[in-house]
């Protein structure tokens, strides 16, 4: 199979770190219309849940990487994998720094 412009470890990438930050802000315009992000960021942090959200944003990832798998384009879906562990990465680094 030749490779695509789409099925790369890059492309991968980048739909692996977009994913959750949209799914973050689309459960700020359905939950939080009237807030600000760096508001509703900061009652997070206060919290003690930033971790806890960024994981949760991560989620759609799981949908990514199989619609990538699905269509035949592997390195894409490693890349996923790959911003998966970025934000893994920095989720330890919230809670144990």
């Amino acid at each position: 199979m030749p490779k695509t412009y789409t099925n790369t470890m890059l492309t991968g990438i980048i739909v692996g770190t977009i994913t959750p930050v949209l799914s973050f802000l689309l459960y700020v315009i359905i939950f939080r219309p009237e807030e600000l992000i760096l508001e509703i960021l900061d009652r997070f942090q206060a919290r003690n849940v930033l971790s806890h959200v960024i994981s949760l944003s991560v989620i759609p990832n799981l949908l990514v990487f199989f619609l990538f798998l699905w269509s035949g384009k592997e390195r894409s879906a490693y890349g996923v994998i790959g911003a998966t562990l970025i934000y893994a990465m920095i989720v330890a680094g919230i809670i144990f720094i």
